[in-house]
């Protein structure tokens, strides 16, 4: 936004509105790479552009600690959407068997998004110990380590997948399989995992030498969720939210998913990715409601009397008084379920 719009003969819209712009304008203005600014680096002189600043900030913290923040827009898999997906797959099919793969590695590697299509085969190894298979991910270089890539004390983050049954889907077997696939392709100064892969028609290794970037991993995604009726919003990022939600509903301590397994650097960083489960949220509710003896509560329920138009009372020398309106109703105004009740229950004197 330069000089030349903010001055007063170019602004046309009236208060209200602009400040309504200006808060939209905050929440949807981007860097040039894409990323978002963050409130507090704006400075206005304009006392009223810092008050809508200050609002739209505390907005979003509200957002925030509500975990409906949309910085991780993407919705994360249910354990039954996972299985439905995996069940769908066809592994002998070129593009389900990468879908998979990349299921595997950002789920069980807890990557983002684009650390899914930049993984390179350095960062895989294979390995043996005490009679146990395992896969072990190597962290390279991404957004919270880049300072300290170089630095003799930086420790990469390293997550082991074992094998845990013998299923041609086990996560484990998966990987193996497209791993084998990948390392019978000649060696490329890219060195990254996923590479796009043959339609139709062909014979042997189904993989190119050709890497696949991110946004065409994201249609393919998409494109069998929607196969099998996933219709919600779900990226390459969605794998990494499934994974810290999934810890998380089951009782894993924070401490434990950020160093086993996410690499968060905060609790705070990590709250984003956190999306309760259904049956915690009843478990929660239920741990909070009150436990009334069932009895004593029946014992008070005496027949009720009627309303006109299905409107029915319980008695009204009870101490808890319960109203049903059927739906023909509902648009009846305050007023005269007010009037309706006066001429209903109160002596002709009282009405007065």
């Amino acid at each position: 936004m330069g000089k030349r719009f903010l001055k007063a003969e170019n602004v046309t819209f009236e208060e209200i509105d602009l400040k309504d712009t200006i808060c939209r304008f905050f929440i949807q203005l981007k860097r040039s790479n894409g990323k978002e600014y963050k409130l507090k680096t704006y400075r206005f002189k304009n006392s009223e552009f810092e008050d809508i600043k200050n609002t739209v900030e505390n907005r979003l913290k509200e957002i925030i600690a509500a975990g409906n923040c949309f910085t991780s827009h993407y919705q994360d898999l249910k354990e039954a959407e996972q299985t439905k997906l995996m069940e769908y797959l066809r592994l002998e099919n070129p593009k389900h068997l990468t879908i998979a793969t990349v299921m595997v590695v950002g789920i069980h590697f807890c990557l983002r998004g684009q650390e899914i299509a930049d993984l390179a085969l350095t960062q895989i190894h294979f390995g043996h110990i005490d009679g146990q298979d395992f896969i072990e991910y190597v962290q390279g270089e991404c957004k919270n380590n880049k300072a300290t890539i170089g630095v003799t004390n930086f420790e990469p983050k390293t997550v082991k997948l074992f094998p845990f049954s013998d299923s041609p889907k086990d996560p484990y077997l998966i990987l193996s399989k497209y791993w084998k696939f990948r390392s019978e392709l000649p060696t490329n100064p890219d060195n990254r995992l996923f590479r796009s892969f043959k339609k139709k028609n062909f014979t042997g290794n189904p993989l190119t030498n050709q890497a696949i970037k991110a946004p065409t991993l994201r249609r393919h995604l998409q494109e069998l969720c929607k196969k099998v009726n996933i219709n919600k919003k779900i990226g390459l990022h969605s794998f990494r939210v499934t994974c810290v939600s999934r810890l998380y509903n089951q009782g894993i301590q924070d401490q434990e998913i950020m160093k086993l397994k996410s690499g968060h650097k905060s609790e705070s960083s990590l709250q984003l990715y956190k999306r309760v489960c259904l049956e915690k949220e009843k478990a929660i509710d239920n741990a909070l409601q009150l436990k009334l003896d069932q009895k004593e509560n029946n014992s008070n329920q005496n027949l009720p009397l009627l309303f006109p138009n299905g409107i029915s009372i319980g008695n009204p020398s009870n101490s808890i008084i319960s109203i049903n309106i059927g739906v023909h109703d509902r648009k009846r105004s305050l007023k005269d379920m007010a009037t309706t009740w006066k001429s209903t229950f109160l002596n002709p004197d009282e009405k007065k």
